[in-house]
This record gives structure tokens, sequence and C-alpha cells, in this order.
């Protein structure tokens, strides 16, 4: 082989070198960018499960003092149908109007 041969292929596996750094370099900050993209995406994913939570936890207390003040209500009803539409006691006279006639 001439040296200008030699030149030539030495000037080719040079770029060839350099190529190849330059694919590393760009898949390297291919990794970064797709690493960086997890990283964020991960962050949201956690913001809107807490998020989540939180909207359940809210949903859930207001349930519990819903069901809370209907107890209430339905106590004070209670209480006022007992005292006041159930007093009616059936005295004597109610009951001797049955059995006094044969069929």
């Amino acid at each position: 082989m001439s040296p200008e041969q030699v030149k030539e292929i030495r000037r080719i596996q040079e770029e060839q070198v350099q190529e190849k750094q330059k694919l590393k370099e760009r898949e390297r900050l291919q990794q970064q960018e797709w690493e960086g993209f997890m990283q964020l995406s991960n962050k949201t994913a956690t913001l809107q499960e807490r998020e989540d939570l939180r909207a359940r936890r809210e949903r859930s207390r207001q349930l519990l003092e819903q069901n809370r003040q209907l107890a209430t209500e339905q106590k004070a009803q209670q209480q006022h149908t007992n005292s006041e539409m159930c007093t009616n006691v059936p005295s004597s006279a109610y009951f001797s109007q049955f059995n006094t006639t044969s069929r």
C-alpha cells in the first residue's frame, strides 16, 4: 500500500470513530431525555394519586357527616312519633265493643 492509501484509510477510520462518538452522544442525550420524561410522568402520577386520595377522603367525610345528620333527624322524628302520635292508649270502652254479638 502506498502512503496515500494508508493516509486515506486512517482518515476514514477517524471519520468512523467520530461518527460513532456522535452516535453515542445522541443515544446518551435520548436516554437523558427519556429519563427526564419518566421522572416527570412519575411525579405527575404521584400528584394525581395524592389528589385522588384527598378527594376520596373528602367525599367520605362528607358522606359520614350527611349520615350523621340524617341519623339525628331520624332520631328526632322517631321521638316525635313516639311522644306525640303514639300516645293514644285504647280504653276499656274500645275493647268492650268486640264480641258483643253472635253471627
